[in-house]
């Protein structure tokens, strides 16, 4: 069930600028920011969001933008989609986090068992379930290595899951405008 508030935001007019970008409170959030968090989390741009609904942000100054990243493509049914806040808060109440790394999660099994039913290749298939584009890349590296039984492996330039090391001479480096954008 959607709330008024989500409503409104969802079914705003956007985009709807009233500040230059980055806003004043969005410029005084980065600087702050700059201060606090290590130079190794790359942020590609000054964007400052407070609040989301379906495709549409607010950010810290009230402007408001279509999300074209779909939340860099994690939000695909939209900000704050009622049935998946729902589901979350169900899970919250059960259990918020135990690493499927480590132990073995009812919950991660399942939804891997119909992610590998669905999947459109033939024969069986098995699923790796991360959070991260960071983590699929280790992932694969690990897969892959496993897999060959070899050592290296062939990759591209110029895509950004850098955030660890080894995403990133997976590739050479990330594009230099990401890596220097603070």
């Amino acid at each position: 069930m959607s709330t008024p508030a989500h409503d409104d935001l969802a079914n705003a007019a956007a985009p709807n600028l009233i500040t230059e970008i980055p806003g004043p409170n969005a410029r005084a959030r980065v600087e702050r920011d700059r201060k606090v968090t290590s130079p190794s989390l790359p942020r590609a741009y000054e964007f400052v969001p407070k609040r989301g609904a379906g495709s549409v942000l607010e950010d810290v100054d009230g402007n408001l933008f279509l999300d074209l990243n779909a939340g860099i493509a994690v939000t695909s049914t939209g900000h704050a989609h009622p049935k998946v806040v729902q589901a979350i808060q169900r899970q919250a109440a059960e259990l918020i986090h135990y690493s499927a790394s480590d132990f073995y999660l009812p919950i991660y099994s399942d939804l891997c068992e119909v992610m590998d039913r669905i999947a459109p290749i033939g024969g069986p298939a098995r699923s790796f379930l991360t959070n991260s584009g960071t983590e699929a890349v280790e992932g694969a590296l690990k897969l892959a290595r496993y897999a060959t039984g070899r050592q290296y492996a062939i990759a591209f330039f110029g895509v950004v899951s850098c955030t660890s090391v080894a995403a990133a001479a997976s590739r050479g480096a990330c594009s230099s405008r990401y890596i220097t954008s603070r």
